[in-house]
């Protein structure tokens, strides 16, 4: 009698996998757990099971409560999942750039000089790095917008810093702003993106934009 059920709850291992076989078997063992525990008297508040994946691809796994989690940011738990559903990215991750300096062919541009001016060159310094939470595996890979054009990430991407390569943005200026994650203009540069090209998935590249970046909440 003094014995209370609040919830009853699991995790899926891979609910946004094409093979639906395992995730059956396993929401079936879940549901079959459920039953026990109220035909022995119980009756849970709360029943809960689905990510983002299964609360869009089962039905069934929508037991009262849902815990969305990549959902809320409008990113996909897998590409297959776009055709079934259509969300917005709720984040953006911009700055503005801080410094820009006109060099010729053959300068060297951060540490390790891992990148080299081959012609007359306008360098964007940005003041945010992977302190911030853009990885560092972006360097020589990575984006931002800037102009509503993508300028290419050069040199090693620092703790506070990460240059690009503005040549080809027209009227850039001191201040203009530089999105990372998200769009300007016809551009758009998302977490996906950002994911493939270091050999992560979105989850992380949400969770490493540090506490130090300021939120705005709109």
């Amino acid at each position: 009698e003094s014995l209370r059920v609040e919830s009853v709850l699991s995790h899926f291992v891979e609910a946004e996998s094409k093979d639906r076989e395992y995730t059956r078997g396993q929401l079936a063992r879940f549901l079959k757990i459920v039953e026990e525990i109220k035909s022995c008297g119980f009756t849970p508040d709360f029943i809960d099971m689905a990510n983002s994946a299964a609360a869009i691809d089962y039905e069934d796994a929508r037991l009262g409560l849902i815990r969305p989690g990549i959902m809320l940011y409008g990113s996909y738990p897998a590409d297959s999942f776009r055709e079934k559903i259509a969300l917005r990215p709720a984040l953006t991750l911009k700055t503005r750039i801080l410094q820009l300096k006109k060099v010729g062919p053959g300068f060297n541009v951060g540490y390790g000089r891992r990148f080299t001016t081959g012609k007359e060159s306008v360098i964007a310094t940005l003041p945010i790095g992977y302190g911030d939470g853009v990885p560092r595996k972006l360097t020589g890979v990575g984006e931002a917008l800037i102009g509503g054009r993508r300028a290419p990430l050069i040199g090693t991407v620092c703790m506070d810093l990460a240059m690009c390569d503005c040549t080809e943005v027209p009227g850039v200026a001191v201040g203009d702003e530089a999105v990372i994650i998200g769009r300007q203009g016809a551009q758009e540069i998302t977490a996906e993106d950002i994911a493939e090209k270091t050999g992560t998935i979105s989850y992380e590249v949400f969770c490493n934009i540090s506490s130090r970046v300021p939120r705005v909440y709109i």
